[in-house]
């Protein structure tokens, strides 16, 4: 008895002393995530596709290749589903493989016939980095209603009456108002009838329409792919383009002078030697140019309709007729003010100055979309300048009071903005940045490996991500200088992380970028969720106004910004 409880009493000392060793060896052996903890996946819906969001948790990553996407649902098909490149990774399973680590964004267009929900099955497989291959695995996941059905949507004549409606509601926008001194160049001419002045208009109004329309359809047809907005905004374009309109400037402004160099008088007599139709309907493409940034919501909202597979021939007219209604109180402006200051030659001689003018400053305004800041607001005073010359500031003879106060205006003005200019400022409205906001801080990113790192830092920190979708050369239509002049939209986006997308280069990256987000080009905001997912209802596409970034931003965040 005694020896059998000396023998347990050993066995339970050696028991004792094993279990922290075996304990020890025991905690070095990987633990692993359940495969839906390791690799989440998510997905929300957009008028043409769905955005799936599939996130690997560290230490984790995905196959590419084992990536698959499918619908079901009545009525619905989807396309091909869109991808980031991924990163090269030699798997100890699969040989040499592209993976992913972290989040991955894929957009797969869908066509809904039924406008219902549907479902849609993510296939995946992935493994773990210490050694643990998942078998392949897969998550349905319930899309509401609407998603996929933009190009379904039932097409009427109203919808042309909606977009002459919204072309008349820009009409004072300077993107419309800079094709009157355009025009003006052919019709501000002695001699010319109502008759003949109504003719060069209507040519140079289809000339417009007709570009417009193509060059909007095609980036709504062809874009990513084609990205037909940065190739027409780049600097072989706009340059040749500020060019002529500065020649036409010049041309104005000295038709009447008593003293005109030969050269300028070469080109003068070579422009009249154009057609009338013909000079029209040039100065009407160059005007195609010069507006085409502009993408207001509902020029937008066409364009995402042929996009998305709908009726092309409505979709255009609609377009046309945005257009149309954008320009043409424009032109009839401009026809009745030429023919008004075409009876007192005195009149006409004033209107020619102003128009040269006002030509300048569309010449400017063109080429600072490719140049510095800086350097435009510092040719902004050279033209200044260059008016209080012209106006006489310098020169002591009999003036009106009227004159000599607004050469006097026009110096002061130059001057400052050559001041502004040293001062590094680029704003040609606050050459000085008088009361100008705390600047916003913004990630700049410019390719989808970028984005992705972007966005994963928001959602690590459990806040929510604005994303602006930007272009030097559309910067008026974007948020720079709406959140530089609205004291509510930097309150809205004080907790917000700002990530900008940096569209003005160009190239594969952008055209994947944008492929992959299914948008056309720039003017868009996004707003990301503290889990890194897209708050698709609340994506505002096209020119942006402070009521509706700030109504959006309240959706997500959920709260009201004071």
């Amino acid at each position: 008895m005694t020896r059998r409880i000396f023998q347990a009493l050993i066995a339970l000392t050696a028991l004792l002393t094993l279990a922290p060793a075996a304990g020890e060896e025991f905690s070095t052996t990987p633990s692993f995530l359940p495969v839906h903890e390791a690799f989440k996946a998510s997905a929300t819906g957009t008028p043409d596709a769905i955005q799936v969001y599939l996130v690997a948790a560290p230490g984790y990553y995905l196959y590419k290749s084992k990536l698959s996407f499918s619908v079901a649902g009545t009525g619905v098909t989807a396309g091909s589903a869109l991808l980031p490149a991924g990163e090269l990774k030699t798997d100890p399973y699969f040989g040499d493989v592209l993976v992913y680590h972290g989040a991955v964004s894929a957009r797969v267009p869908v066509e809904n016939h039924g406008a219902g929900g549907f479902t849609v099955r993510v296939g995946f497989q992935g493994c773990a980095e210490k050694g643990l291959c998942y078998p392949p695995d897969f998550k349905e996941i319930q899309i509401a209603n609407g998603a996929g059905s933009a190009a379904y949507a039932e097409w009427s004549w109203w919808r042309v009456v909606l977009a002459l409606a919204s072309g008349l509601g820009v009409v004072l926008t300077p993107w419309a108002l800079a094709a009157a001194p355009i025009l003006n160049f052919v019709l501000l001419r002695n001699g010319m009838t109502l008759r003949s002045r109504v003719y060069r208009g209507l040519a140079f109004a289809a000339s417009f329409l007709a570009g417009y329309s193509i060059i909007n359809a095609s980036i709504a047809w062809f874009s990513p792919g084609v990205y037909i907005q940065g190739a027409l905004q780049s600097p072989p374009v706009l340059i040749p383009c500020s060019a002529i309109l500065l020649m036409l400037c010049v041309t104005m402004a000295l038709r009447d002078s008593a003293t005109v160099p030969d050269t300028v008088n070469r080109l003068i007599k070579g422009l009249s030697r154009l057609t009338p139709a013909v000079s029209s309907v040039a100065l009407g493409v160059l005007t195609t140019i010069v507006v085409t940034p502009y993408v207001p919501e509902p020029l937008a909202s066409s364009m995402q309709f042929l996009r998305a597979g709908g009726n092309k021939a409505g979709g255009v007219i609609e377009i046309m007729a945005f257009a149309l209604a954008m320009v043409g109180p424009v032109i009839l402006m401009v026809v009745g003010i030429s023919q008004l200051v075409s009876r007192p030659r005195s009149w006409m001689s004033g209107a020619r100055q102003v128009n040269a003018v006002l030509l300048g400053i569309v010449a400017i305004w063109l080429a600072g979309r490719v140049l510095p800041g800086q350097l435009t607001l510092g040719l902004y005073g050279v033209l200044a300048v260059g008016v209080a010359i012209t106006l006489g500031v310098f020169t002591p003879r009999a003036r009106s009071n009227v004159t000599t106060v607004l050469a006097g205006l026009t110096l002061a003005y130059g001057a400052t903005a050559w001041l502004g200019m040293f001062k590094g400022e680029a704003d040609p409205l606050n050459p000085l940045g008088v009361s100008k906001g705390e600047a916003l801080s913004w990630s700049v990113v410019s390719t989808p490996d970028g984005l992705a790192a972007a966005i994963a830092e928001s959602k690590t920190a459990g806040t929510p991500a604005l994303i602006d979708w930007y272009a030097d050369w559309a910067v008026s239509s974007g948020l720079s200088n709406l959140a530089a002049t609205s004291s509510k939209v930097r309150s809205a986006v004080r907790d917000i992380k700002l990530i900008r997308v940096d569209l003005t280069r160009g190239g594969l990256p952008v055209r994947r970028l944008l492929e992959l987000n299914g948008l056309m080009g720039p003017g868009a905001v996004q707003l990301i969720r503290p889990n890194g997912i897209e708050a698709t209802e609340h994506r505002l596409v096209g020119d942006t106004s402070e009521e509706k970034l700030v109504d959006a931003i309240e959706g997500l965040v959920g709260l009201s910004v004071k």
